[in-house]
């Protein structure tokens, strides 16, 4: 079949790096893209899906706060519970090896301010001692993913550095 190039319509996503075309009678369908669901890889990560529980884990704990701290660390824990599992898919879609680690280490960081706003609303009295522990088994278990992947990305880095 052939396509006349003015029945093509530009089709740009932030997903996409490259602008794909769209004829006029596939256009309700998925674009022609070398992206699919399969090569989102970081939803393939155990740590990936971890870090989504803990997100669901402080939104459910964090409902329960007093209600002048519903703008200070309850919205401070959940942003950077989401930064986690956003840092993750970021890192994995980046090319480089260093950025891949790069962004790793960010949720890592991530996941600290985390476990330290849990230590935090423990303190106030904001959670129970059951909760903390079982955010703070989680946290562990994340964090110790995150360097199993960060160590596996150097090691990578390392092999081909020495191939050269």
């Amino acid at each position: 079949m052939e396509i006349l190039t003015s029945h093509l319509i530009p089709f740009t996503s932030h997903l996409i790096p490259h602008t794909v075309y769209l004829t006029s009678h596939t256009s309700h369908l998925l674009p022609l893209t070398p992206y699919h669901m399969n090569d989102f890889y970081y939803r393939k990560l155990d740590v990936y899906h971890q870090s989504l529980q803990l997100v669901k884990n402080v939104y459910q704990i964090s409902s329960c706060f007093p209600t002048q701290e519903r703008n200070a660390l309850s919205n401070q824990m959940q942003r950077a519970a989401v930064s986690v599992p956003c840092n993750i898919a970021e890192g994995m879609g980046r090319f480089s090896i260093k950025e891949r680690i790069h962004f790793v280490e960010i949720a890592n960081g991530s996941l600290m301010e985390v476990m330290c706003q849990l230590e935090i609303a423990y303190q106030l009295g904001y959670i129970r001692m059951e909760q903390m522990q079982e955010q703070e088994r989680l946290v562990s278990e994340i964090a110790r993913m995150l360097f199993g992947l960060r160590k596996s990305f150097e090691e990578k880095n390392n092999r081909i550095i020495n191939n050269m």
